[in-house]
């Protein structure tokens, strides 16, 4: 796992990301997407950054040192920076099974940012958005969207960025200040919600690897403003969101029914039998985009049919009354067994 700064213990700690992180869950196995603009990794970044669409010599800046903060708080995840283009919106539809939490650290007006991000309302991923900087009691676009999560900024000192936007639609705010690298590897403090939602960004894929270690299925955007809102410590004073966003200071207690021990496997060997998956079987005249494919392996994995000596399945074959027959008897017998 790379090195983190030092310089962003005290705000690790502050979040309870410095817990989560001894125990294991530092963001490992999970994709976490950085929209931006200025984008291009440093090479000190290459062991946990990548840019599809951008090579070493493209413009460093802001979605730079984004990537970095949400680094400092997820050193285990793949971070991926793509830019909100046509190819960036491509990237994201052609891999979005595998990604985990999308982080735009951006403003726009509502019709460029309907635009540029409406696209990943259908996704249900988590989509943490920057507030924005105007210090106005409402937030900017897209974090504005309901769809998506809004994270404005917490100094340093515990006090409220006097710039960070607020109003009803705030979910949370969380640190800003974060330190970065340039490319001679300098620590420079990075701020704004520009970095706090990257930061909140981090947080969550701790929080989804949690969640993949003991079968919680996939974060959705409603499971993370609820786990945001129920794990926030109240600001002093300020009226919008829920607080300051932390990890829980004790990991989540997993029920005995959701975690079997080792102990409990090997005395029932069966249970894991009926979950394995058998491999499909490969016909000669039946490819994978056939129309038909899915069925006919559900058939074949349940003994209905079996195709061919040669291969073949012969998919647009007549069907005669024996043949209709064995498949009805084997269901009866599958029927029967299950009784």
């Amino acid at each position: 796992m790379p090195e983190l700064l030092t310089q962003n213990d005290a705000e690790r700690r502050k979040v309870n990301a410095d817990t989560w992180h001894a125990a294991g869950y530092s963001g490992t196995g999970t994709t976490l997407v950085c929209i931006d603009d200025k984008s291009a990794p440093h090479a000190h970044m290459a062991s946990y950054a990548e840019s599809p669409h951008l090579d070493a010599g493209s413009v460093v800046g802001h979605g730079t040192n984004v990537a970095q903060c949400a680094h400092e708080f997820a050193p285990g995840a793949r971070v991926v920076l793509v830019r909100s283009n046509d190819e960036g919106r491509q990237w994201i539809r052609d891999n979005a099974a595998d990604i985990d939490v999308i982080n735009v650290s951006r403003s726009a007006g509502r019709h460029l940012a309907e635009y540029s991000y409406g696209f990943l309302e259908s996704f249900d991923i988590p989509v943490v958005c920057s507030s924005g900087n105007d210090g106005d009691d409402r937030v900017n676009y897209p974090s504005r969207f309901e769809w998506t999560l809004s994270i404005g900024a917490l100094e340093e000192d515990g006090e409220m960025a006097d710039y960070s936007n607020g109003g009803e639609r705030l979910d949370c705010v969380a640190p800003t200040d974060i330190y970065v690298l340039n490319s001679e590897k300098r620590p420079h403090k990075f701020n704004g919600t520009s970095a706090s939602a990257p930061a909140t960004s981090g947080l969550l894929a701790c929080y989804v690897q949690w969640r993949h270690k003991h079968g919680r299925g996939r974060l959705t955007t409603e499971d993370a403003r609820q786990f945001i809102r129920e794990n926030c410590e109240e600001i002093e004073g300020y009226a919008y969101g829920a607080g300051l966003f932390c990890l829980p200071a004790e990991l989540p207690d997993v029920p005995e029914s959701d975690e079997k021990s080792s102990e409990d496997r090997e005395e029932n060997p069966k249970e894991e039998d009926d979950e394995m998956v058998k491999e499909p079987k490969e016909f000669t005249d039946v490819p994978a985009d056939f129309w038909a494919y899915d069925d006919i392996q559900l058939c074949v994995q349940h003994g209905l049919v079996s195709g061919y000596e040669d291969g073949s399945f012969d998919p647009n074959g007549g069907l005669t009354r024996a043949q209709y027959c064995a498949i009805k008897a084997a269901e009866i017998r599958a029927e029967q067994a299950d009784d």
